[in-house]
């Protein structure tokens, strides 16, 4: 018999995955587009689903429930206590906590089984007994991903209860089902498969386990459709609409709905290899190509949770096969590559363990982490022979996807050298039943060093392949070309941890690039990336007086993704600094070092990998007549850039500007911006909530126009005081500091020079509705603010009314960036930003498809990473597979009216 946990056991389970999903812990409110708290649902993945039942009522007559005992704990300023009581009819224990402060997460267990979550919660009694032990973890936040936890503990007697009552109780609680639902039955007749699509379900049968049925699909039903709207055709994939939906029920102890998640899979496609011509590259791009095929993925450690008995021969994740098998916890994935046939160096930054916690308490790393150790997190499991699997790496993956595992054969402050000895296909099983390495057949590129790091000059371009977190969501495997800045080199820079006087590089990277090969165009490694230097390069050139550093407005164009680019100067350890230690440590090991690149056409480069970006509810090729963000071509050169772009205004800083004259205007605009506005009217500016959370109503702010003025504002109205609290499903958000549609409004003291923009109906846009934004990114300060984005709007928000989504790029300094249609008018604003398929589900999978209880499986927001479509470029794209949110212009045209009445125009 297996045991499960409904409904609240999978909610905490898949809360996990989630996390993870979505990055890791929460970000600053446009680092990754956190999804407000209030926004929590009970969901779960449950396969196979208890069916739920309402237990009968107690007899009129029955005895009060007795008291089973109340122990307590100090919790800071609080007194933590449980009160337990039982229940005869239904041989149910209900236990309650008191005292936690308000906002606390509780995680119960009983029998060291976690059972739910929340201040009550009652399960069923496992067995009879005279000390069944029950615990709950009540933690607390402390700051930002950091929590104050504490543990109550009690035993309660439960020998006195009667036997089992035949049928299932009450949904939430710990319930016997029988044996797994067998999903091999579920195969398509041969030749359902339609040829012509890349799609694995158009013509497939889907294993659907909340129903426990094969679902079939006709064959291009789930290929691309066409879809034309005024502005022109593009094409779309989608099953959502013949995906069978999950379930909905009440969940008594929570008092809202529950959902019994049926997990999406529709958009999972056949990976093709790419026809880029490797003979049309000019020698840099033949070189990166090349080598990619020696680039990996570097993960240190990880928590998994698997049996000995689970086969290595399928990539199915739990969620599709049932049989449990999970990474839950990793450390920080980096980059590395080979050196020769068995041996990987990488930065010894990828080494760690997820049984040490991070400074904020967390296990694991932003890529999937929790508050729990692998240990405790087995807890929550009941199938047997399970184990929980740490300290079996390091391990790597390969860019067809096969993971790996080693040693550590040397290790330095700087470098590592992992020998790898183990594969697996798909990685989803303990390393146990991995294959021997000697047994592995893909191609691998082993990259040379050069042994004098002399090949690469400020005349050279130099190129590094590598998975910059930034950029994860379109995938890994990045090429990113850039020169030598020699001006920085004189500084004596030096990456963390070595003493070698680093190559400074003129382009973006971040701590997943770190252990990626630096290449010269011939294909020598001539260096490893190992640092970042938060200078501009120019400002090395400004200081040696061969340059300056740009402070004017954004050039790059209009963009459908942002390009990082922030004042920032990558380090490089040139392999001149420790090549004699490796080839020592190589030729120990039997090896051999590789003196010269083999330049050639072998590396099977993906076009259509997973990636966060291909995981959506709708695929969509827009086609020549649409922008990647499903922008028209033909409205490029829209005067409604113009007209938003002056209206737009930067967030300067959180102090007043008593000095400032109406008169003067800069054109410096490399001053720091947290914030952007735009201009309602000549004196009245909307920004987020977020922006002015810290500011009381009166306070000061100083902002910069689009023509250099620089004015002061006073605060006066912010939604988190006067928003709407209510949810479309019901429900109220309580949350105190909620920003309850992230809106607010400042009155400047002198009038703005510039046109104000009218707000428009948002009442009228719909999914496709072409839509372009202004926005100061952080993350590409160097290239200037004032960046115009264009997309389309995604749908109107099903979850909190006030709420649009769109498909236009966000990151952290576009917070109050004005959402605008063709004619220049606004029809929202951007707040936040989340996984694509996030918005999807919240607007268009309800509205559009009809279904409640759908969600994109977590299979491509884990550990695996796929590599992008091949491009060499200067630039990454960091913001493709998410979409940014905010309030519509109906709901800004409401809270001005209540600030500022009447002063809006007509």
């Amino acid at each position: 018999m297996q045991v499960l946990m409904v409904s609240r056991r999978l909610l905490y389970l898949l809360g996990i995955l989630l996390v993870a999903a979505c990055g890791g812990p929460e970000p600053s409110p446009l680092a990754a587009g956190p999804t407000p708290a209030a926004r929590v649902s009970t969901t779960s993945i449950a396969e196979p689903s208890a069916t739920r039942i309402t237990p009968p009522p107690p007899p009129a007559n029955a005895a009060p429930p007795p008291v089973v005992n109340t122990p307590s704990a100090d919790h800071g300023a609080d007194t933590l206590a449980i009160t337990c009581t039982t229940n005869a009819q239904q041989r149910t224990v209900t236990c309650e906590l008191h005292g936690a402060a308000v906002g606390s997460q509780l995680n119960w267990q009983a029998n060291g089984v976690i059972v739910g979550t929340g201040p009550v919660f009652s399960f069923v009694v496992p067995a009879l007994r005279t000390d069944l032990p029950v615990q709950v973890d009540a933690c607390r936040s402390v700051g930002t991903n950091s929590y104050d936890c504490q543990t109550v503990e009690t035993t309660i007697d439960t020998s006195h209860l009667p036997p089992k009552p035949p049928g299932d109780p009450p949904p939430g609680i710990i319930v016997e089902l029988p044996p797994a639902w067998d999903r091999s039955s579920c195969v398509g007749p041969p030749g359902t498969k339609h040829a012509g699509s890349d799609f694995v379900y158009d013509g497939g049968v889907f294993a659907d386990a909340v129903q426990q049925e094969c679902v079939a699909f006709e064959p291009g039903s789930g290929d691309y459709k066409k879809v034309c709207t005024s502005d022109g055709c593009f094409q779309v994939q989608t099953l959502a609409n013949q995906w069978p939906d999950g379930e909905v029920y009440w969940d008594e102890d929570a008092g809202e709905n529950g959902y019994t998640i049926s997990p999406y899979y529709g958009y999972r496609q056949h990976v093709q290899p790419d026809t880029i011509d490797f003979a049309s590259l000019d020698a840099t791009g033949q070189a990166a190509r090349w080598a990619a095929a020696g680039v990996v993925q570097v993960i240190g450690d990880r928590c998994f949770i698997g049996t000995e008995e689970t086969a290595d021969d399928s990539s199915a994740t739990t969620s599709m096969t049932g049989v449990v098998q999970e990474w839950l916890q990793t450390t920080s994935p980096l980059t590395g590559f080979f050196i020769a046939d068995n041996l990987v160096l990488t930065h010894t930054a990828a080494l760690g363990s997820v049984n040490t916690p991070d400074e904020s308490g967390l296990y694991g790393s932003v890529l999937l982490s929790h508050h729990l150790t692998c240990e405790q997190l087995l807890s929550g499991y009941t199938a047997p022979n399970l184990r929980a699997e740490t300290g079996a790496g390091p391990f790597i993956q390969l860019m067809d996807g096969t993971w790996a595992s080693g040693q550590v054969v040397s290790q330095s402050d700087v470098f590592t050298i992992i020998q790898v000895d183990r594969f697996s296909p798909h990685g989803n099983s303990l390393v146990s039943t991995w294959q021997p390495w000697a047994a592995y057949t893909g191609h691998i590129a082993v990259l040379p060093l050069d042994r004098e790091s002399s090949s690469v000059d400020s005349r050279d371009e130099g190129v590094t392949i590598h998975h910059p977190f930034e950029g994860r969501g379109a995938g890994g495997w990045h090429v990113t070309t850039g020169h030598r800045v020699p001006e920085c080199e004189q500084l004596d820079l030096r990456a963390a941890n070595s003493e070698a006087r680093a190559l400074a590089l003129d382009f973006y990277t971040d701590k997943g690039s770190r252990g990626a090969p630096l290449l010269n165009n011939k294909g020598m490694v001539i260096g490893v990336i190992a640092d970042t230097w938060g200078q501009d390069p120019a400002r090395c050139k400004e200081v040696q007086g061969t340059g300056d550093i740009y402070r004017g407005m954004n050039t790059l164009g209009i963009l459908s993704s942002f390009l990082a680019d922030p004042p920032e100067t990558s380090l490089a350890v040139p392999t001149s600094y420790f090549y004699s230690e490796i080839e020592r440590v190589v030729t120990g090991l039997d090896k051999s070092m590789t003196t010269s690149p083999t330049i050639s056409d072998q590396t099977v480069w993906p076009r259509n990998a997973l990636t966060q970006n291909s995981a959506r509810f709708e695929i969509t090729d827009w086609g020549s007549e649409f922008t990647a963000s499903g922008f028209p071509v033909k409205h490029l050169d829209s005067p409604a850039f113009d007209l938003a772009k002056q209206a737009t205004v930067m967030f300067a800083r959180q102090t007043g500007c008593p000095n400032c004259a109406a008169d003067v205007r800069s054109t410096d605009f490399s001053i720091s911006c947290s914030c952007t506005g735009f201009a309602v009217t000549h004196d009245l500016i909307v920004t987020n909530n977020h922006c002015v959370s810290a500011m009381a109503i009166g306070a000061k702010a100083t902002f910069r126009t689009y023509y250099g003025q620089d004015v002061e504002a006073t605060l006066i109205g912010k939604s988190m005081l006067d928003g709407e609290r209510r949810l479309m499903d019901g429900r109220t958000n309580d949350i105190v500091d909620a920003d309850l549609g992230d809106v607010a409004l400042l009155r400047t003291t002198e009038p703005m020079d510039l046109s104000p923009v009218r707000l428009a109906n948002s009442d009228t846009v719909d999914q496709y509705t072409p839509v372009l934004a202004v926005g100061h990114p952080g993350i590409m300060s160097r290239s200037g603010p004032f960046v115009a984005s264009a997309g389309s709007v995604i749908g109107h928000s099903t979850f909190y009314e006030p709420d649009l989504f769109y498909n236009l790029p966000v990151a952290k300094g576009s917070s109050g960036s004005g959402v605008f249609n063709l004619n220049g008018e606004v029809i929202g604003q951007i707040a936040h930003g989340g996984l694509y398929a996030g918005a999807e589900q919240e607007s268009i999978l309800k509205s559009k498809y009809n279904k409640q209880a759908v969600e994109i499986a977590t299979e491509a927001w884990g550990q695996t990473l796929g590599p992008k479509p091949f491009e060499v470029s200067h630039y990454v794209e960091i913001s493709q597979g998410l979409h940014s949110s905010g309030a519509s212009s109906n709901y800004i045209r409401q809270l001005i009216e209540l600030w500022a009445p009447g002063e809006l125009p007509t």
